[in-house]
């Protein structure tokens, strides 16, 4: 589909600009040889008013001589035109395919995205649909299932419905972020990172805060800032031996306010390192924690909206740094 669009579009752009390319030839034709003309007429003025005049044949002579200067001037004129304008055809493609080509780029990019993450979607959601199917069924077709065993299945299929409604709601909200529908104010980042963090930490042995500003107030939507910093927070402590620290350091400067979160595990290999923002991947040693392969990318499409920063830092059996920075 985008080859035939490459080649419909390079077309369209050569002959937009071979159609310029003519107009300008016309122009310059008729602007040359009329200097030209006007020039030689003037010669042959200031002949023809000598004082010792000319008579009829010199007058013939010179008119002939006008006529054919001007002739061979614009035979030599539209010679050189057509060599420019074959010039031109010849670098114009080149040139057009280049235009093309750059101006389908992102649109074919999008539109890979865009299958990948159907394609990506579809595979995700038919996963628990599947399992739930198949308890679903031989559960049926056993006649001597008992009370405790279909409770079993339906305890189970209600996970497999969390874990849909989980992945739809993350979805609506990378389709649906907008910063224009969200509310700003001012917030404490230090507050709600020690709040999420006794959530997850009930007995504050795994994670460690440090400070170099007792409040780092940001102005941002506190909702989607929380729920960022739930993000990595969760990631450090599923990727991460249950003995060890999580470290995070929110730090302020006069520009910018920084949440950076530290933990110890199996870290993330160099060739997976570009690719962990986007949608549904999952790095091979993180398959097996579960996940659906979308928190980090809902965290940029997050710092994305609020004009942030993120990064990481990492490498294989490596401590793994996330961190991103908010504007004053």
């Amino acid at each position: 589909m985008f080859k035939k669009a490459l080649k419909k579009l390079t077309i369209q752009y050569l002959c937009i600009l071979m159609i310029l390319s003519i107009l300008f030839s016309f122009a310059f034709y008729q602007l040359s040889v009329g200097e030209i003309s006007r020039g030689m007429r003037g010669y042959e003025s200031q002949v023809m008013s000598s004082p010792n005049g000319l008579s009829l044949s010199p007058q013939l002579d010179v008119q002939n001589m006008r006529q054919n200067q001007l002739a061979k001037t614009s035979s030599r004129v539209i010679s050189e035109l057509i060599f420019v304008n074959v010039a031109v055809l010849g670098c114009g493609w080149l040139l057009s395919y280049f235009l093309a080509r750059k101006t389908l780029k992102p649109i074919e990019e999008a539109h890979n995205s865009q299958a990948r993450f159907v394609s990506d979607a579809s595979h995700e959601l038919r996963t628990p649909l599947t399992a739930m199917k198949t308890e679903l069924e031989v559960t049926l077709k056993d006649k001597n299932v008992t009370k405790e065993e279909l409770k079993g299945i339906l305890e189970s299929n209600l996970e497999e419905v969390d874990k849909l409604s989980n992945l739809s709601q993350t979805l609506l909200k990378l389709s649906n972020g907008d910063n224009k529908a969200m509310s700003y104010s001012k917030f404490s980042l230090v507050e709600i990172t020690k709040k999420l963090v006794a959530q997850y930490d009930k007995n504050s042995s795994r994670v460690e805060i440090k400070t170099n500003d007792d409040k780092a107030v940001v102005t941002a939507s506190q909702s989607s800032i929380e729920e960022l910093v739930t993000i990595f927070l969760d990631n450090a402590l599923k990727y991460s031996p249950d003995d060890s620290i999580i470290k995070i350091n929110i730090f302020k400067s006069k520009e910018k306010t920084s949440f950076a979160i530290t933990n110890k595990g199996s870290g993330i290999s160099e060739k997976d390192l570009p690719y962990i923002f986007d949608r549904f991947f999952r790095a091979d040693n993180a398959r097996s924690n579960g996940g659906n392969g979308l928190g980090l990318s809902l965290a940029k499409r997050i710092i994305e909206i609020h004009n942030g920063e993120l990064s990481v830092t990492s490498a294989e059996n490596a401590p793994t740094t996330f961190t991103f920075s908010l504007n004053n």
